[in-house]
Parts: C-alpha cells; sequence; structure tokens
C-alpha cells in the first residue's frame, strides 16, 4: 500500500528518466504512472541539453544511456546544464555509487534492479525537500523585497517628518510664533506616532500568516476593546451585525478592521454612527463599513504609495492601500464606494 504521503508528492510529478535500458524504463513507468506521475524519457547523454529546453522535471533519474553513465563525470555534465540546476538527481545503478559521484552532484541513488516501495519513498523525499527549498527561496526573495519596499516608504515619511520638524524648530526661534508652538508640536507628535504605527503595519502586511478559520465577530469585539479611547474622544458608535467566519491571518484581519474604523470615523462630518454588516454573494462574503456622511469623495484606495512624490504624504491614501494589500494577501479585494442610500461606505471581499 502506498503512503499517502509519498502519492501526494509524486502526484502530478515530471519525472525526466535519463537511460536507454528498456526494462528498467518499463518498470520505472510502471510504478510512476501508478502514482500519477509522468515519465519523460531522454535515452542519449548528448541529447539531454536540447530536452531540458523543452521542459522542466522535477526529478532526473540518471542511469546508463547512449554517450554516458552514473558517474561522477556524468553528474558533473548535469549539472553545469543551467536548467538541471536545482532539480533533485537520483542515480539508477546495481551497486551503491562512489561518494564521489555524490559529491559531483548526485542528491540520492537507486538500486537496480528496481524497488516500487525504494523508488516512492525515496523520490517522494527528493520532491519534497526540492519544493520545500523552493518555498524557502520564494520567501527569502519576498523578504528581500518587503526589506527594499519598507525602507522606500519609511525613508519617504521620515523625510517628510524631518521637513515638518525644521518648521518647528523656525517657528521656535519665533517669539511671535510662541503662542501656536504648543498646539504644532503636539500635532507634530500625533502625526509621528500614527506614521510609525502605518510604517509598522505596511511592512507586516507582506507576510501572510498562518490562516485558519477566524470568526469576525471575535476580531471586530477585540478591536473595538482596543481602540476605547480613541472611539470615546471621537463620541463614535459602532454596530455590527452576523458577520461570517472567514479563512485568514487573525492577526492581518485586526489590523484591517483597525483601519477600517478609524476611516469612518476620520471621514464622519459629525458624531461617526458606523454599521459594519456582511452579505454574501457570488464570489464569497462582502463585509460593508458605512458611516453616517453623505458629502465628500469615497475612501482613496491606492495599489501603492509613491514614495517618490515629494510633498505631505496622504494618511487616508496610505491606510487605504494597506486595508487592500490585507485584502490581497486573503485573495480577495478593497474598494470604496456608497450605500444604496447614498451614504460613504468601505467594501472587502473575501473570495471563497
Amino acid at each position: 500500500m502506498t503512503d499517502p504521503a509519498h502519492a501526494d508528492a509524486l502526484r502530478g510529478s515530471r519525472v525526466l528518466a535519463v537511460c536507454s535500458d528498456r526494462r528498467v524504463l518499463d518498470a520505472l513507468r510502471e510504478i510512476l504512472e501508478e502514482e500519477g506521475a509522468r515519465l519523460h524519457v531522454c535515452v542519449d547523454f548528448d541529447g539531454l541539453s536540447a530536452v531540458l529546453q523543452r521542459m522542466t522535471p522535477a526529478a532526473i533519474l540518471l542511469g546508463r544511456c547512449k554517450g554516458g553513465r552514473p558517474d561522477a563525470e556524468s553528474c558533473r555534465k548535469l549539472r553545469e546544464l543551467p536548467a538541471a540546476a536545482e532539480v533533485p538527481v537520483l542515480l539508477l545503478t546495481p551497486r551503491r555509487p562512489p561518494e564521489v559521484c555524490l559529491q559531483a552532484g548526485a542528491d540520492d541513488y537507486l538500486l537496480l534492479p528496481l524497488h516500487a516501495a525504494d523508488l516512492r519513498a525515496r523520490l517522494a523525499g527528493r520532491l519534497a525537500l526540492a519544493r520545500l527549498a523552493g518555498r524557502c527561496d520564494s520567501l527569502a526573495e519576498d523578504l528581500r523585497a518587503m526589506q527594499t519596499r519598507s525602507a522606500e516608504f519609511a525613508g519617504f515619511f521620515l523625510a517628510h517628518l524631518e521637513s515638518q520638524l525644521d518648521e518647528l524648530r523656525a517657528s521656535a526661534a519665533d517669539d511671535a510664533a510662541e503662542a501656536d508652538l504648543g498646539a504644532a508640536v503636539d500635532r507634530f507628535c500625533t502625526r509621528a506616532a500614527r506614521i510609525m504605527e502605518y510604517l509598522d503595519l505596511f511592512a507586516r502586511t507582506d507576510a501572510l500568516g498562518e490562516c485558519v478559520e477566524v470568526p469576525l465577530s471575535q476580531v471586530l469585539d477585540g478591536v473595538l476593546t482596543e481602540m476605547s479611547e480613541e472611539l470615546t474622544r471621537a463620541h463614535a458608535v459602532v454596530h455590527a451585525h452576523d458577520l461570517p467566519t472567514v479563512s485568514g491571518d487573525r492577526y492581518l484581519l485586526a489590523v484591517l478592521f483597525r483601519l477600517l474604523v478609524r476611516t469612518a470615523i476620520e471621514r464622519s462630518r459629525r458624531v461617526p454612527l458606523i454599521q459594519i454588516g456582511a452579505r454574501r454573494t457570488l464570489e464569497g462574503w462582502e463585509i460593508r463599513v458605512e458611516d453616517n456622511s453623505f458629502t465628500g469623495e469615497p475612501e482613496p484606495v491606492s495599489a501603492a504609495v509613491d514614495v517618490a512624490t515629494p510633498g505631505s504624504p496622504d494618511l487616508a491614501a496610505v491606510r487605504a492601500a494597506i486595508c487592500q494589500r490585507i485584502a490581497e494577501r486573503h485573495g480577495g479585494s478593497y474598494r470604496g464606494g456608497r450605500t444604496e442610500q447614498g451614504k460613504n461606505a468601505l467594501f472587502v471581499l473575501f473570495r471563497d
């Protein structure tokens, strides 16, 4: 009986056998096709480069063939081919290969005659390791890109804060401005704190943590508790109705609700009355956050903040960009719009 983990690793994989032994190829085809893998064959080592230009195998099985045999030299030549540089290579050999073969680039070996269980276990293990290595490489690339974006983002905002700070220093030297200086410093500190918060959130939205089933009503309750002082200062009232459970990162979903509520508060022209509800659509669950304002434009939505543009950062656009990135990390979308009654609203779609 096939191990389910082996079957999952092998299913759908494209395996290239570099071998001219018909009996070995027949055995490979029978075992692999039974597991849902596809076997491709190259009988001539000298023609391997051309084959790799037409396909990218998940693994290469290197046996005796025209123009080569599974030795250290053939392993070296194989690894010199760009298309085979990162592909797992297993030798097909009647006896344990010399250590020099493994040092030259082979990852493992299979003893001939083939045993189905051994083939499944060793090949599945190498495929799983290769996929894990690919995921690690992709994560490392994402982290490097995130570091670059975060540094640009931070530089943009910090340059803005430096400019404001210079203005405050100039005002401090002017006796006539003394009366307004205290309020200006307070505004600066408040804005600086908000910018630092958004810097942190912007960086964190690049990575999606473990996705679990998350009751949005519980997430919102926690957010409203954390924002209680902010809600009290704004005299804001928040009502939530029948929020669903979705699959996602609990932390990022909490960030999303915090920014949605904050946007609704800042946009209201009077005492904020915020309604949060959900409806089922053909694509998935749509969350709607509406406030009691009818004037002004809907919340701007920007896929990215232009860090090259000088001037004062638009924190509303940054907030919208963070919301959009969180929605996209969950396979959904974010937009600003109006309700049927003409009220401003924010919409987040969680696709099934």
